[in-house]
């Protein structure tokens, strides 16, 4: 069922003593691109952890077509992004067979690529238009780049669900309206659902279906323009806020920092 794609109930998690995520309730259908927004240490990067397997809730329950993530018929599916990937880059290696690696998850050790391998590769090559990388060293490599080749790495075991998290870190801002593009693009052609931790909120009415709103709990999920004016927006996230958006439904605006003096004026 539909329904049945990604579902979080009760989830619960904590590091140590402290509770880093309490009671999220979330359901996400298939071929959606789901925004995350929240302040630093509000649990962003762990849901993401959490749903990819790499974490386990310590009450609640997370299912992935009515499975546990983290199991091996889940681990092909999901594609995970973290926010600081781990990389020697001088490691001689070249761009490739970094993306190639990402089959070692699948396989459980390092093999010779298959036919089908070479052709995925090529696909998501293109898909990215890292094509003229492929024989590059992976040092050579400017910070977009170095992205899209995590993302062509997370793509080469076909999943159905990707998890990003900040992946326009690094990247010029000149060139983020272009990387976001190619996300909304490989969206499409892979036939993905995308989940996408960000602080950046002009990408939401960009590329976004969905946005959840966490700050330690779920406090809202709706749409992105909703989102932006729903109540809560002010209670969790305070008045540090000033930023200018635009996109497709949603106006050209300024969320503005608002202060509890004004109301007194």
């Amino acid at each position: 069922m539909e329904n049945n794609f990604l579902s979080l109930t009760n989830v619960w998690f904590k590091y140590d003593k402290e509770w880093v995520l309490s009671d999220v309730n979330l359901k996400i259908t298939r071929n959606r691109i789901i925004g995350v927004i929240g302040p630093n240490g509000g649990g962003k990067t762990t849901l993401l952890k959490l749903i990819a397997g790499l974490e386990k809730p310590d009450k609640g329950t997370i299912l992935f077509h009515n499975q546990k993530p983290g199991t091996p018929e889940t681990i092909v599916r999901i594609g995970y992004v973290p926010q600081h990937a781990t990389v020697r880059w001088t490691f001689p290696i070249k761009v490739s067979d970094a993306i190639l690696l990402g089959k070692i998850g699948q396989k459980g050790k390092l093999s010779t690529p298959r036919k089908e391998d070479k052709e995925r590769l090529s696909e998501i090559a293109q898909a990215l238009n890292i094509e003229n990388l492929l024989e590059k060293h992976i040092a050579d490599l400017s910070g977009g780049q170095q992205q899209k080749i995590f993302i062509a790495r997370a793509l080469i075991n076909r999943p159905e669900l990707l998890l990003l998290d900040e992946p326009e870190t690094g990247i010029d801002v000149a060139a983020q309206d272009l990387f976001f593009a190619t996300l909304k693009d490989i969206h499409r052609r892979f036939d993905l659902t995308i989940i996408i931790v960000t602080h950046d909120l002009s990408v939401i009415p960009k590329i976004c279906d969905e946005i959840a709103c966490v700050n330690n709990t779920l406090f809202h999920h709706s749409s992105p323009e909703e989102a932006l004016t729903c109540p809560n927006f002010d209670k969790h996230y305070g008045s540090h806020l000033e930023v200018i958006i635009h996109g497709k439904n949603i106006p050209h605006r300024l969320v503005h920092e608002h202060h509890d003096d004004e109301e007194n004026k």
